[in-house]
């Protein structure tokens, strides 16, 4: 009779850990491969030579998400189980960004670092080789350790268990060892069937160089590099709102060039956040950044359906308009953006804080009498302090 193995009264990796220490190689079939994981079986891999017939063979099956099934289930589209080029790339890029997020998920350890090190030392000695199996949805878990004994050659586990630590000693999982002879035979070139197909790609130097990348490489990154990499990520955003306000002609022959990115920066954070608080020294052009980033937004071509009021050449002009709360028909003076007679609905504004109050005040885009608030297009409110 087999034996039974849930992790509960009896776990798996013991016995796997023990019958590898007799094997010579292995061959094991999964649909998920944690390589944080893998250090419960190193120990027992390391100890053979490499390449053919000394080597463990790890097979990935690329199971499906419960939509990506729902999904199959239900088409209309006649499927053949067969795949194309652009299907197997998209494939690849998936499983290398999901082993790229199991190494960002949780703090570093050391013994994490130890196995990922010596995980990718044995990928570059041949020790352990990866494939991706494409040709179809694979869920299946398989474990077969070859040895020298000509009564019993090949041992074999079935059952639930993924290539993980929890798979293999924590969660409950059912498993059952497979001794019989001719079933190991038949579940050795079910494995080998599977191995050679067009459709099983080699990931192993993929793997290896995703390793050397991350945070357990044995090169250790210069201080100056995590900074600069940090500076790139957090500066992305602001790279995007550059490339995604264009700036009129008269703006830019008023303005620095670290105006003009401050006033696209702005009209950014405004379109995504409905916000944005701009601060600086005195004399920078807090104001001036302030209302131009407003110029930008309330532009048509840069949103939408928003109104815009008169800016630019007819600040002067500008009448003081009404609380938001009194939403209703405004005259706005003549201007190269003005509308006549143009609505400004009430709900939800947007806030745009910053410049000196007195700098409006002369501009007459506030009324003091009623408060630091200007309503000064779709969706758009200026508030601003002393």
């Amino acid at each position: 009779m087999p034996r039974i193995f849930d992790n509960i009264s009896l776990q798996l990796l013991p016995a796997l850990r023990q019958t590898l220490e007799l094997s010579h190689r292995a061959d094991f079939c999964v649909g998920y491969f944690n390589l944080r994981g893998w250090r419960g079986l190193a120990d027992q891999v390391d100890c053979w030579a490499g390449g053919d017939g000394q080597q463990c063979r790890v097979l990935i099956g690329m199971p499906r998400t419960p939509d990506e099934e729902l999904h199959a289930l239900y088409s209309l589209a006649v499927s053949d189980d067969g795949v194309d080029q652009q299907e197997v790339l998209r494939l690849k890029r998936k499983l290398a960004d999901e082993f790229r997020r199991q190494l960002t998920i949780g703090a570093p350890a050391n013994e994490d670092e130890a196995g990922l090190r010596r995980l990718r030392q044995q990928l570059k000695d041949a020790k352990v080789v990866v494939k991706l199996f494409l040709r179809h949805s694979l869920h299946a878990k398989l474990y077969l350790a070859y040895r020298t004994d000509p009564n019993n050659p090949i041992i074999g586990f079935v059952g639930s268990s993924n290539l993980t630590m929890a798979g293999l000693s924590k969660q409950g999982e059912l498993n059952v060892d497979v001794l019989d002879h001719d079933a190991c035979e038949k579940l050795r070139q079910w494995f080998e069937d599977r191995w050679s197909d067009r459709w099983c790609l080699d990931i192993t130097q993929e793997l290896a160089d995703l390793i050397e990348e991350s945070w357990a490489r044995e090169e250790i990154i210069p201080p100056y590099h995590i900074y600069l990499k940090m500076a790139y990520h957090l500066s992305r955003e602001a790279q995007t709102a550059i490339s995604e306000f264009s700036i009129p002609r008269d703006f830019g022959q008023r303005l620095f060039e670290f105006q003009v990115k401050a006033v696209q920066i702005g009209a950014h954070h405004v379109n995504r956040r409905e916000g944005v608080l701009i601060g600086d020294v005195v004399g920078l052009g807090k104001g001036d950044k302030g209302w131009r980033a407003l110029h930008l937004v309330a532009a048509p071509k840069n949103r939408g359906n928003a109104s815009s009021i008169g800016l630019g050449h007819q600040l002067r002009r500008q009448p003081r308009l009404a609380d938001p709360r009194l939403a209703g028909e405004q005259d706005d003076a003549s201007g190269p953006l003005s509308r006549p007679r143009q609505r400004f609905p009430a709900g939800r504004w947007a806030d745009v804080l910053g410049g000196a109050a007195t700098a409006y005040g002369r501009a007459g885009l506030l009324d003091f009498q009623s408060g630091p608030t200007l309503l000064v297009g779709h969706r758009i409110r200026l508030a601003a302090g002393p």
